[in-house]
């Protein structure tokens, strides 16, 4: 395995100067622009809450909310605020269903018998050992080579359940 040095890694991975060191004007510059942004986004709704919310200090700057802004704005709000609890309950309300109707179907005994697991792992170890030496030997082999005879055959294991009358479902 081929060890990789830093500077590999660096060449595949994306930089960015903002994060590294240095580079003080590029973050000043940079974080000025990403505030000027946040202003862009938050502004109008100040405009359009201030003067509803603190109609006396609007006044002095100039700012007014007529009767129809303020019915309009009231619907929106109220109108998205219906559509925000209809969505959180229609979600609640269907996550619910899912997982009661996931552990209705899912099955919740175990797929298989703890007596018949356990006879199909003894007549595996008996078919290895017969076929490859005992689990010492074989596990402390570092190099082993099969034979073509003692090769697995693709049904094998199905027919020496199926024999043992532990068959596979």
């Amino acid at each position: 395995m081929k060890k990789v040095t830093r500077e590999e890694v660096a060449s595949i991975l994306v930089k960015n100067k903002y994060f590294s060191k240095g580079n003080y004007w590029l973050k000043i510059w940079q974080t000025l622009v990403a505030l000027l942004g946040w202003m862009i986004v938050v502004l109008p709704f100040i405009w359009v809450f201030f003067p509803l919310t603190r109609p006396e200090r609007a006044k002095d700057f100039y700012l007014y909310a007529f009767l129809l802004e303020k019915k309009m704005l009231y619907f929106f709000i109220g109108f998205f605020a219906l559509i925000f609890f209809s969505f959180l309950i229609i979600s609640f309300v269907l996550t619910r269903w899912n997982n009661r109707n996931l552990y209705r179907k899912v099955n919740k005994s175990f797929e298989y018998e703890d007596e018949e697991l356990k006879k199909r792992q003894e007549l595996l170890e008996e078919m290895y050992t017969e076929r490859f030496g005992t689990k010492e030997e074989r596990e402390t082999v570092r190099f082993y080579s099969v034979s073509e005879e003692k090769n697995l055959d693709t049904t094998l294991i199905a027919d020496l359940y199926k024999e043992n009358g532990v068959e596979l479902k």
